[in-house]
């Protein structure tokens, strides 16, 4: 058996500080963590998104949460007190990297410099990324709803939940607390809030890098080799960034206390992270925010799908954890007051444990086994007289024959079914309830000004957020290097072949009312296919040329006019859509253009996925605009009301 570095594992600058539970003196250090957290939070997700709405929402609560739960002392905070100690725990967990990780980064922008490199293939970026973005709601909501249902089943059961608890280490602080009721729900805005912080990074590359449809099957095969590779170190990994989190008194306090703060049920479960943590870790030691969004996606579901599972440490209420693997599992330990184990706390290696047991868990003997890294650094012991009454309690309200791994043999098949169904409904019921309070308060939000949304590029894009309308408003400003008789003829522009190079899948245009010199303007129709399954989108409008002599600039709206010809059953005719273009001539040659969109795509769109895209859409479209508009048959293009206002100036 090689020989371990104790020190590599339990090195620490500074003052040894374990640390198992808040205390009222930690009251403005959790402020100062909430506060971060929400702007973690609105930094990754933009300040008025969804995810930011419900996260700031979690944050106030569980800060409410604090002061009835821990009481209130005054104290400088710590991070105030000792800021050194932040840098050094970016120190440690750069130190506790993992070659792999290197590895996986590599891999994440060499695929996106060879999309980059080779234009000409059918890499299908905007494709990808929007599977990528669907994919990420799933997840999150999926999760939701599987935690919304273990909510309910603690509720129903809050009595239970108390009895049990009350025969636990958490006897003193149940005691103390009238509320059971506070402490589930406290659990479960713990495990939500946790989800939507470790999940940001994810979020961050699938918004900010491009995957390739043509190199996915390569890119999973790279990724699952890799992820087989972090398994090999993993535990190594997570002891030495778990012994932090409980005795570096900063790394408690912001990052892994929050963990432990809540009751040991499945409704905290997050791939056994804080608030923050989740953040810090799948920046700088996962490797799973790195992957193909398919695989990520995949990864991260079934991950904190059975984080959730292995949390449930209160037996007899949904989702119930077998004996079997309550029997290979001492993390419930670590969760009833024990520092250790440290690692991941398994133990595949006893004599009632089958051989197809082992092998259907699919894992290394390093995780299988990983108690004995716990042994040999701690002195860690696996039988406990802790431990076995622990079991002795899940035997008391879980008995053998109706445990999960007894599941044939359980009584009463039926009317346990027919709680878990009810269980179900009132869940989804509850996250119907989330969902729609997230939804009001999304639509009635919004300060009804200009935000800037990114400055990249020499492209300006602004969002405006109307209260009482869910879909965002978007204005982006650039200068382009061309005329302003080029861009208004370019507008003006409007057969089929430029609609498809402006927009792909555009096609069947009809002059609903042809071009009118005298008021300048036309009505225009044409029609766009949209990748499967979506709905084709009909766009019938008006286009309305506005000058203005005082700044020598020239105004277009486009304006829907859906009403004008018959709709079409195979379409979506656009009803709302009020976009503006201004083009106004500067000194040094340039033109300046400014593009205000107004409009909804209808249909079953999600707002918040439209409202995502338009940002990198229109930034895109301004970068593009050189090639629209410096075309040569524009030169020779006859607009005499363009060229009396180059006469006026």
């Amino acid at each position: 058996m090689p020989q371990l570095d104790e020190k590599h594992f339990h090195k620490l600058y500074g003052s040894k500080s374990p640390r198992m539970t808040f205390q009222r003196t930690d009251f403005l250090d959790y402020v100062l963590m909430s506060l971060i957290t929400a702007a973690v939070i609105g930094a990754v997700y933009g300040v008025s998104h969804p995810m930011s709405l419900i996260g700031y929402a979690s944050c106030a609560l569980l800060l409410w949460a604090f002061i009835p739960r821990h009481g209130v002392k005054l104290k400088v905070p710590l991070l105030l007190r000792r800021p050194q100690d932040a840098l050094f725990m970016l120190i440690y967990k750069f130190q506790n990297l993992k070659p792999v990780w290197f590895l996986a980064v590599a891999m994440l922008l060499l695929e996106h410099f060879l999309i980059q490199r080779t234009p000409a293939w059918p890499h299908h970026v905007e494709l990808m990324r929007r599977i990528a973005i669907v994919l990420f709601y799933v997840h999150f909501i999926s999760i939701t709803i599987y935690r919304s249902v273990i909510l309910v089943a603690h509720l129903m059961s809050r009595e239970h939940v108390r009895e049990v608890l009350l025969q636990t280490s958490w006897k003193g602080f149940i005691g103390r607390r009238p509320s059971i009721t506070l402490e589930i729900v406290h659990a479960y805005f713990t495990g939500l809030l946790t989800h939507i912080v470790l999940i940001a990074p994810w979020y961050l590359v699938i918004t900010h890098l491009d995957f390739s449809a043509v190199l996915l099957p390569l890119m999973l095969i790279v990724n699952v080799l890799l992820q087989l590779m972090f398994y090999k170190t993993f535990n190594d990994w997570f002891y030495r960034d778990h012994w932090l989190g409980h005795n570096s008194e900063i790394e408690f306090l912001y990052l892994h206390g929050t963990h432990h703060d809540a009751i040991p049920s499945g409704l905290i479960g997050v791939a056994g992270n804080g608030y923050l943590e989740g953040f810090m870790r799948h920046t700088m030691g996962y490797i799973t925010p790195f992957f193909n969004p398919v695989l990520a996606f995949t990864m991260y579901t079934l991950e904190i799908k059975h984080d959730i599972d292995f949390h449930q440490y209160i037996p007899g209420v949904y989702p119930r954890l077998s004996r079997q693997l309550h029997e290979i599992n001492q993390h419930s330990m670590h969760h009833m007051g024990s520092l250790e184990p440290l690692g991941i706390g398994l133990n595949f290696d006893q004599p009632h444990v089958t051989d197809a047991f082992k092998k259907s868990s699919h894992l290394p003997p390093a995780i299988m086994n990983s108690y004995r890294l716990d042994e040999r650094l701690t002195g860690f012991r696996w039988h406990t007289n802790r431990y076995q009454r622990y079991l002795d309690l899940v035997d008391k309200y879980q008995p053998r024959e109706t445990t999960m791994s007894n599941a044939d043999s359980a009584p009463q098949p039926r009317g346990r079914g027919a709680k878990v169904l009810k269980a179900l409904g009132v869940g989804f019921a509850a996250l119907a309830v989330l969902l729609v309070a997230a939804h009001l308060t999304w639509k009635y939000s919004g300060s009804n000004e200009w935000e800037l949304q990114a400055d990249a590029d020499g492209v300006q894009v602004y969002s405006l957020k109307e209260p009482g309308k869910t879909v965002q408003q978007f204005k982006a400003v650039a200068r382009v290097n061309t005329t302003a008789k080029r861009a208004i003829a370019a507008m003006k522009d409007v057969d089929d072949a430029t609609c498809a190079e402006w927009i792909p899948g555009c096609g069947g245009g009809i002059a609903v009312q042809p071009w009118n010199e005298q008021n300048l303007s036309l009505v225009h129709f044409y029609r766009v296919d949209l990748p499967s399954p979506m709905t084709p989108r009909e766009f019938l409008y008006r286009m309305q040329f506005i000058p203005h002599p005082q700044d020598n600039s020239m105004g277009i709206e486009f304006t829907a006019m859906p009403d004008a010809l018959p709709g079409n059953d195979c379409c979506i005719r656009i009803t709302h859509m009020h976009n503006t273009w201004r083009f106004t001539p500067q000194a040094n040659g340039e033109l300046q253009v400014e593009l205000i969109q107004d409009m909804s795509l209808g249909g079953w769109v999600p707002y918040f996925l439209f409202n995502h895209d338009r940002v990198p859409a229109m930034h895109k479209v301004m970068l593009d605009l050189p090639k629209f508009y410096n075309k040569e048959k524009y030169d020779h293009e006859l607009l005499p009301f363009v060229e009396s206002m180059t006469a006026m100036k």
